[in-house]
C-alpha cells in the first residue's frame, strides 16, 4: 500500500515532523499520487502553504506590506504601455486591517488579470515574468489573509472549531494538470474531517461556496466554477471547523441557494449548468492522515504542535519497495527565495 510522508521543519531546520498520508482506494487517487510523484521534481510554493495559523510567522502587517508592494510592481508595468488596453489598480493599503469587501475587489483584479486555465487574459500573457509573479501573488494573499480572518473570526468564537489547512503546490506544474473523468464527479463532497487531504483548486476564480460565503459581489459568474481538473497537488486539512452538525448547516444552506438559481443538485455532489459543464460542489478526498498519527492529544496540543513546524521540507512517496522523494532545502524567510520562484516559473531552475 502507498503512503505519502510529509517531512515538516522548524524555522531553524533543527526540529522535525512526519506527517504520514494514506491514499484512498479510487482510480482519482491513484491518478492523484502518479502526478505527485511527477510533480515533486518541481518547487514547492513555500509562500503559498500554511493558512489560518494565528501564531506563526505570517500576519496581517505582512500581508498588507507584501500586497502594495505587488499592486506597485503591476502598477510600474501598466505604465510601460506594453499592455493595449491599461490596467491599473487602485487600492493602496493602509497600515490597518483590510476588510472581506475590500479582498474581494483585489481577487477581482487577480481574475480579470489573468483569465481563467482554459482561457487566459492577454493581461497575464504579455506581462514580464516579474509583473506576472505579481499578478500571481494577489491572488495567493488574497487567499491567506482571508484564511487568517476566518480563523480569527473562529478563535473568538471557541478555539477547537478553527479550521487551518496545509496546501502543498509546485511551480512549473502545468503539464500535471488533468481534467476529471465524469466518474470523479461523484466523489465530490464537502464532507472534509481533521486529517483528510482533498484535490487543490488548480485552476483560478472561486468556488461556489467561497464565492457564497465572501458575499462576493465582484467576482464575474464565469469566473465561479466547481474544480474541473486534479494534479498531484492537495490541500490536508487541520481544523474542526466542517464537524457536524456545522458543516450540514453551511451545505445546506448553499444547496437552497444554488436551488432557488434553478440548480438541479446530482447525488449531493455536482450539477450540470447551462453549458453543459460538471459542476463539483466540494473537494474529493484522495487521502488520510494515518490514524494514529496525533494519538492521545488533543485539539488544542496538535494545534500547537504544527504550529511550530511551518515549512515543508521533504516529500516522499512510499510505493511497495520504491521511494519517490524530493527535498526543498530554501525557506521562505531566505533573502532570494521570491527571485528563485521567479526563475522557476522562466524555467531556468
Amino acid at each position: 500500500m502507498a503512503e505519502v510522508e510529509l517531512v515538516l521543519s522548524d524555522e531553524a531546520r533543527r526540529k522535525f515532523l512526519s506527517l504520514w498520508l494514506l491514499p484512498t482506494k479510487t482510480s482519482l487517487a491513484e491518478r492523484w499520487l502518479s502526478c505527485l510523484k511527477q510533480s515533486l521534481k518541481h518547487p514547492i510554493k513555500k509562500h503559498f502553504s500554511f493558512f489560518g495559523f494565528l501564531n506563526g510567522p505570517r500576519e496581517p502587517k505582512v500581508f498588507l506590506k507584501e500586497l502594495n508592494y505587488h499592486i506597485k510592481v503591476i502598477n510600474a508595468f501598466n505604465k510601460r504601455k506594453i499592455w493595449k488596453k491599461p490596467y491599473y489598480i487602485e487600492e493602496i493599503l493602509d497600515g490597518g486591517k483590510i476588510t472581506q469587501e475590500q479582498l474581494n475587489k483585489l481577487h477581482h483584479h487577480f481574475e480579470l488579470l489573468v483569465g481563467q486555465v482554459w482561457n487566459r487574459s492577454h493581461y497575464i500573457l504579455e506581462a514580464d515574468i516579474e509583473t506576472g509573479h505579481s499578478i500571481q501573488q494577489i491572488n495567493h494573499l488574497v487567499h491567506e489573509y482571508e484564511a487568517y480572518l476566518l480563523n480569527e473570526r473562529l478563535y473568538a468564537k471557541n478555539p477547537n472549531s478553527m479550521n487551518p489547512w496545509m496546501l502543498v503546490s509546485f511551480e512549473q506544474n502545468q503539464q500535471f494538470i488533468k481534467p476529471l473523468l465524469d466518474q470523479d464527479y461523484e466523489l465530490f463532497t464537502y464532507d472534509h474531517p481533521f486529517g483528510c487531504a482533498h484535490l487543490a483548486y488548480c485552476q483560478t476564480g472561486k468556488t461556489h461556496m467561497e464565492a457564497w460565503n465572501d458575499k462576493d459581489l465582484e467576482i464575474l459568474d464565469k469566473n465561479i466554477n466547481g474544480l474541473r481538473y486534479y494534479s498531484g497537488e492537495f490541500v490536508l486539512k487541520l481544523g474542526n471547523y466542517y464537524a457536524e452538525p456545522k458543516r450540514n448547516d453551511v451545505v445546506q444552506a448553499l444547496y437552497r441557494w444554488l436551488e432557488s438559481k434553478g440548480t438541479v443538485i446530482e447525488k449531493g455532489a455536482y450539477f450540470i449548468d447551462k453549458n453543459g459543464i460538471r459542476q463539483g460542489l466540494g473537494f474529493p478526498v484522495v487521502a488520510n492522515l494515518a490514524p494514529d498519527q496525533f494519538a492521545g492529544k488533543s485539539y488544542s496540543q496538535i494545534y500547537y504542535l504544527l504550529s511550530q513546524y511551518q515549512d515543508i521540507y521533504k516529500i516522499r512517496v512510499h510505493d511497495e519497495n520504491n521511494v519517490v522523494e524530493s527535498a526543498y532545502s530554501y525557506k521562505l524567510s531566505d533573502r532570494h527565495y521570491h527571485t528563485r520562484m521567479q526563475a522557476c516559473r522562466l524555467g531556468f531552475l
